[in-house]
């Protein structure tokens, strides 16, 4: 089966692995070589230096004279710099308000916090400021690993990560770190958190201390190995600590609350061709419906829009924040070119497997995600957010930097499609892995926790998966396990975004 997604598009994506010869009587489209699942076919002649339309949009230029039934991809297309895109035709909110929306009220179990956030689950922390004290931090939090006695409480994270010293202090990188780590301490997921630092790292804890909000003081406490009789003692002393906080967490009780009290991370990680057909248009009618519904969705991976910008500049609440990311992009494309790269050495070899060519088809299919809600604002890495509605948070794509970012800015909950399979999660939020196609659900069924594969065949619509994926969402936030959780993922993938030299 080959379909064709826009009107306008030249290509179709190849539902199912074709031989030579393979007829499409649909399309009228006689396959010229064998083409793998997820890979694109010409529909008709494309000669050299033409587009290759895909979505509606371009997503590269013929690198040579294409015939009707050929594989397209990386041998015979070359990236389209994007300095024309075609128009998108959408009008985004009529076609929200023609959707089929819940309006009314939903509710879902979280922990009502004192500062109003509600979380989706309720955990104990013990965070490193520098790497030094990882090993430290590590220790204090896997005493704790039989939890049998609290049922309350969701576990004891160990968050700890490679930086914390030879930063230039007062400088982009530390500062980086900081609001990352004051967005974990403030996260409503947390209900409290013991930091362990060394004594003479630049990350220095009276540094961090300042930037907490004193409404969240009581929340922390503080260990330094130099000042507590080294590891030994500190391993001790923090044990007690996170017994006292345990002791409390586990008097804390769900209690229904609005759903507009959430906060989605979208992202998207091992993509294929079929991710911007099936799994992201499902996760962003989901996001519209919790938008519709008072809630907020972090988008991300800002080289992942490159290609598609213009569809985002159309949905923008103002000509200010059309010009945010228009200088996101900027800057993004000028600290590529400093290292020789370019925005097309994203996609990744296993998105090329997939069928994916080159970045204006990835973050064509990306942006998805995102579905068409406004987007209120685009905010720096792990910037809080205090309002809600759709917003786009600069990261890099590599999906721990970028999800970390999306935590701090305060997600109770990952979204996380994968066309290639994932094996990955993030405490303190839950990650639910949307499967694009039928094939990497059935492959990695103890990963994979919602499939949309079934749209590929025609046999489900992307607003009826949407609506489903949604209560998922509420499921999931009132305390249904994913599989990351049951597989206990989420300790190692805390990677603050490095920025600067280390001197």
């Amino acid at each position: 089966m080959i379909i064709k997604i826009g009107t306008s598009d030249n290509v179709g994506v190849v539902t199912e692995g074709i031989e030579s010869g393979y007829k499409d009587h649909q399309l009228n489209i006689v396959a010229n070589q064998s083409i793998d699942i997820g890979h694109k076919i010409a529909l008709n002649d494309i000669y050299k230096g033409q587009p290759i339309i895909k979505y509606n949009q371009i997503i590269g230029l013929s690198s040579i004279d294409i015939s009707s039934g050929d594989h397209v991809h990386t041998h015979n297309v070359m990236i389209h710099q994007n300095e024309a895109p075609m128009d998108s035709s959408l009008n985004y909110k009529k076609l929200l308000s023609s959707m089929d929306f819940c309006k009314t009220e939903r509710n879902f179990n979280g922990y009502l916090r004192n500062d109003g956030k509600v979380g989706t689950r309720n955990f104990v922390g013990v965070m490193s400021t520098v790497n030094c004290v990882s090993t430290v931090v590590r220790k204090i939090a896997h005493s704790f690993e039989d939890m049998d006695k609290y049922a309350n409480v969701d576990g004891v994270v160990p968050i700890s990560h490679s930086l914390g010293c030879g930063h230039a202090i007062g400088k982009e990188s530390i500062e980086v770190l900081i609001r990352v780590l004051v967005g974990y301490i403030t996260h409503p997921n947390f209900y409290s958190l013991l930091i362990v630092g060394l004594g003479c790292e630049d990350n220095q804890i009276s540094a961090l201390l300042e930037r907490i909000p004193d409404s969240y003081r009581s929340k922390v406490e503080f260990l330094v190995v130099s000042d507590n009789g080294g590891t030994k003692n500190t391993v001790d002393r923090g044990k007690e600590i996170v017994s006292n906080m345990l002791e409390q967490a586990e008097l804390q009780q769900r209690s229904s609350q609005s759903v507009s009290h959430l906060s989605l991370a979208l992202q998207c990680g091992g993509s294929d061709s079929f991710s911007g057909i099936s799994s992201n248009p499902v996760l962003g009618y989901a996001s519209d419906q919790l938008v519709e519904l008072g809630g907020t969705s972090i988008l991300s991976e800002t080289p992942e829009i490159y290609g598609a910008e213009h569809l985002m500049f159309n949905r923008m609440t103002s000509i200010s924040v059309v010009n945010k990311l228009k200088d996101k992009l900027d800057w993004w494309g000028k600290y590529l070119s400093s290292f020789d790269v370019s925005f097309n050495s994203n996609p990744s070899p296993g998105n090329k497997e997939g069928g994916i060519t080159t970045i204006n088809e990835k973050s064509l299919g990306s942006v998805s995600k995102s579905g068409y809600s406004e987007v209120h604002d685009v905010i720096d890495y792990a910037t809080p957010i205090t309002d809600r509605g759709l917003f786009i948070m600069d990261s890099p794509g590599y999906d721990p930097v970028s999800v970390t970012g999306q935590i701090a800015s305060g997600a109770t909950i990952v979204c996380f499609t994968t066309g290639r399979g994932s094996t990955i999660g993030f405490k303190p939020s839950p990650c639910i892995k949307i499967a694009s196609n039928s094939t990497i659900y059935a492959s990695m069924i103890g990963d994979m926790d919602y499939n949309c594969g079934s749209i590929l065949n025609g046999d489900s619509s992307i607003p009826d998966l949407g609506k489903q994926l949604f209560e998922l969402i509420i499921e999931t936030a009132s305390g249904k396990q994913t599989y990351s959780e049951l597989e206990s993922y989420g300790d190692n993938e805390f990677v603050p975004w490095h920025l600067g030299p280390v001197v």
